[in-house]
């Protein structure tokens, strides 16, 4: 299960209008997401340094109790390739699988960026990553085409209360119940335009797509992402 850090592919943080603003964005623009995003945070540990053409994704332990955000920049000479220009995330994905991958903003903003993890409802050890998922539809080697030079990661912690952990989790339950009622209305109206489309052409009131009246009922089912079973 993937979050967008609070649950589920929810984004808590809005991007910037575009791939290229991101990845272009001046130096006082990342310092101003940097301050902002880190107002009252502190350092956990020390900061990991690397190169991006040799990526390597950092254990980090996630505490209840507190919330994170993890800061990139980039060193002097580095530059992002064309392929990861097309869309960086930064994740944590649980180390045991007892929990959801976060991927949290805002994300890059010009030669580094931040991507938060939010305040976990429990403590558990995570992989820190950055992937350029946007361009690698084709091809899960291009994950780490990230570019060449120098790269440092800080991660940063703040405290937070029992009650905003309460608060987060009633939210988390509401995007969750959302979500599935949307899927559960997706997959309704989806078996209903396909059976449709089905009787129809039984009745000979429209032409099959392929095939004949059922071979295209079960390409509506696949074109839409449904199957028989989900229409009983």
């Amino acid at each position: 299960m993937k979050t967008a850090l609070l649950g589920l592919s929810i984004a808590c943080f809005s991007p910037f209008a575009s791939a290229a603003d991101k990845f272009d964005a001046a130096p006082a623009e990342l310092q101003k997401v940097i301050a902002e995003e880190t107002a009252h945070f502190k350092p956990v540990g020390r900061a990991i340094n690397g190169r991006l053409e040799a990526f390597t994704a950092p254990t980090i332990q996630l505490k209840r109790g507190w919330c994170y955000v993890m800061v990139l920049r980039l060193g002097d000479g580095a530059a992002w390739s064309e392929h990861a220009r097309q869309g960086v995330e930064f994740t944590y994905k649980p180390k045991k699988g007892d929990g959801d991958e976060i991927s949290g903003g805002p994300g890059i903003a010009g030669r580094g960026g931040v991507g938060s993890a939010g305040c976990p409802q429990k403590s558990g050890t995570y992989v820190f990553d950055l992937i350029a998922d946007w361009g690698a539809a084709e091809s899960s080697d291009k994950l780490h085409d990230l570019g060449t030079g120098p790269y440092s990661l800080q991660l940063m912690a703040k405290p937070t209360s029992a009650g905003a952990l309460a608060r987060e989790k009633r939210e988390i339950d509401a995007q969750v119940a959302d979500m599935a009622s949307f899927k559960r209305e997706r997959t309704h109206d989806a078996c209903v335009s396909c059976a449709q489309e089905r009787d129809d052409c039984l009745d000979g009131k429209r032409q099959p797509f392929v095939g004949g009246c059922m071979e295209s009922y079960k390409l509506c089912m696949q074109r839409t992402g449904i199957t028989a079973r989900d229409c009983r």
